[in-house]
């Protein structure tokens, strides 16, 4: 059977046993952790959120101001900065912040990395893509055959491999141009693994005449900065901010990625969503769910893994927030009455058959 599973940032903290942070809780996440809690006392940041947030905020009188600010609205704001001034520095600077704490937070949760050890025993099976949306790569450490940035890598046909080949350049022979495909009219779709969104071990060159340029290559330390090998000017981190309009046509790597991911999805007969909540503004997203709703798309079962289907106190309202969730991946149109769709409120109770209805 074909099956494509879809990985959101709710994946990511059901495996790290909840200590990886959310868009919600980062800041806080931030200020409770003992190697980052400095981050926010740094001048830099501080005049970074005063400007992105509000001007009168004081950080040293009420260090909580932030925790409930959710770093998607941010980064929205810093990506229209940008927009509005080229020079503006505020998107890298947020994104900086943002590689440099989850690569940390990743660091101390990689040995709670359980359900994703059980996620790869279940489906590594040569039928089975994974498309994610997260930065961490805790998922990538538990994939056999991983090598780590600067360690040889085999070259041979495995769903590592064709993370690499998609979603890097380290698979290039030269930067000539050898090795790249011919234009096909047919596609032969191999399981892979896909990061929509890029990861936080990724960097690439925006020297527009660095003959690197706009190529991903991977990082050892995801905490330190990094020079262009090619040109020695600094690289900036790989990663598409969580904002309503990606940025995904500037990125060669990260838009080959949704196309395929897009295929996938269409040839899929089972579908697997984890942590991931599809919010409404996200049009990308949006188009690449609805591939599953195609004229001959294969899909003939959806399983959706998340707390904001579970039962709530009100059996009614319940009900209704809960068809409320799953109508955002369905069709509102076509008869997908033929589809069986399974919810759960996490990984564990789907491991476990204990479905929510």
């Amino acid at each position: 059977m074909s099956r494509a599973i879809i990985l959101g940032a709710g994946a990511s903290i059901d495996a790290s046993g909840g200590n990886l942070p959310s868009a919600k809780n980062f800041f806080e996440k931030i200020r409770n952790h003992q190697d980052l809690q400095h981050t926010l006392k740094n001048p830099e940041t501080v005049k970074l959120l005063k400007k992105l947030i509000s001007p009168s905020l004081d950080l040293e009188l009420n260090p909580k101001a932030i925790d409930k600010t959710n770093i998607e609205n941010i980064f929205t704001l810093a990506s229209l900065e940008s927009e509005i001034d080229p020079s503006d520095k505020s998107l890298w600077e947020l994104t900086e912040l943002i590689r440099k704490a989850i690569s940390t937070f990743s660091q101390f949760e990689k040995i709670k990395n359980n359900n994703y050890k059980v996620l790869i025993e279940d489906f590594l099976d040569g039928s089975t893509s994974i498309i994610s949306y997260n930065w961490d790569n805790l998922l990538e450490e538990e994939i056999p055959n991983y090598s780590k940035p600067g360690e040889k890598f085999k070259n041979t046909e495995n769903i590592y491999w064709e993370y690499l080949k998609v979603c890097t350049a380290e698979t290039l022979n030269t930067y000539a141009g050898s090795g790249i495909p011919n234009p096909t009219d047919e596609i032969a779709f191999k399981p892979a693994y896909l990061k929509l969104h890029g990861s936080v071990d990724s960097v690439f060159c925006k020297n527009t005449h660095c003959r690197t340029y706009m190529m991903p290559f991977r990082i050892r330390n995801e905490t330190q900065d990094h020079y262009c090998g090619a040109c020695y000017e600094k690289v900036t981190p790989y990663l598409i901010p969580p904002v309503q309009n990606k940025p995904i046509r500037n990125y060669p790597y990260i838009r080959r990625a949704w196309m395929l991911a897009s295929q996938l999805l269409y040839q899929a007969e089972e579908v697997i969503i984890w942590g991931y909540s599809l919010p409404e503004t996200d049009h990308w997203s949006r188009w690449l769910i609805n591939n599953l709703w195609k004229e001959g798309a294969n899909c003939q079962k959806l399983i959706i893994i998340n707390p904001e289907v579970a039962g709530y106190s009100n059996v009614r309202k319940a009900k209704i927030k809960r068809n409320s969730f799953v109508s955002k991946f369905t069709p509102p149109i076509k008869d997908i009455s033929n589809i069986e769709i399974q919810l759960f409120e996490y990984y564990d109770l789907y491991k476990k058959g204990e479905q929510i209805f």
